[in-house]
């Protein structure tokens, strides 16, 4: 519910698009236009103290009881909760491993070739650990730049979110879940497709120029 109502406010204060992770306590916004304080002042006014504006008594007090979270937690203490929290999910990934959500067979080679495409030498993507592994010459690619093109390709990953565009034109078989927490298990994940979709062969790693001067922000909220 508090989810909801987060991202709800944000959309409608002016941001293209909006997820909270209650996890890390955090809001990524896209937008254009609106400036983070307005989208900010808009979620302490629905309720949901952030790091800019704090909700009044009133209104936090007439959110629904399940709602009323700690206000005096700090981000700090946040981050510190959700690190114990990932403690054993993190500790086995490696420094060369990056979250990238997926679902199929289909995203495994679209998000190789799209890191592969960025300079990866190496690119390979685990279904069930939701994680691509990379091997690539730092003098010529970064982590950043192989990531960020698999976001233009459609895969939402721990440093960049697809634009909505290109993620509903993915197949109907890759719209993986974009809300599950990275390193929790995707409901979504299946390893064999019962039939072959002429839209699996296109070329998913090409993009729009609106694609790329999409802009994301991550807000403590």
């Amino acid at each position: 519910m508090c989810k909801t109502r987060i991202e709800s406010t944000a959309k409608k204060a002016g941001a293209k698009t909006a997820v909270y992770s209650v996890d890390l306590q955090t809001l990524t916004i896209e937008t254009d236009k609106a400036s983070s304080d307005d989208i900010l002042k808009k979620v302490a006014e629905a309720g949901h103290d952030n790091e800019k504006f704090k909700a009044s008594d009133t209104t936090y007090e007439g959110l629904p009881g399940c709602c009323h979270y700690d206000r005096d937690l700090q981000p700090s203490q946040a981050e510190t909760h959700h690190e114990h929290h990932m403690d054993a999910k993190v500790s086995n990934k490696k420094d060369n491993e990056f979250y990238v959500r997926g679902n199929c067979a289909s995203c495994k080679a679209r998000i190789e070739k799209a890191a592969k495409g960025a300079g990866a030498d190496i690119a390979e993507w685990n279904a069930e650990k939701q994680t691509v592994t990379l091997n690539f010459d730092a003098s010529k690619t970064s982590s950043d730049q192989i990531l960020k093109a698999i976001a233009d390709a459609g895969h939402d990953n721990e440093k960049y979110k697809a634009a909505d565009t290109v993620y509903n034109g993915l197949p109907g078989c890759c719209l993986y879940d974009r809300n599950f927490t990275f390193g929790e298990p995707n409901p979504k994940v299946h390893y064999e497709e019962e039939t072959k979709h002429d839209d699996h062969k296109k070329d998913q790693a090409s993009t729009s120029d609106e694609a790329h001067s999409k802009h994301e922000k991550t807000l403590k909220a």
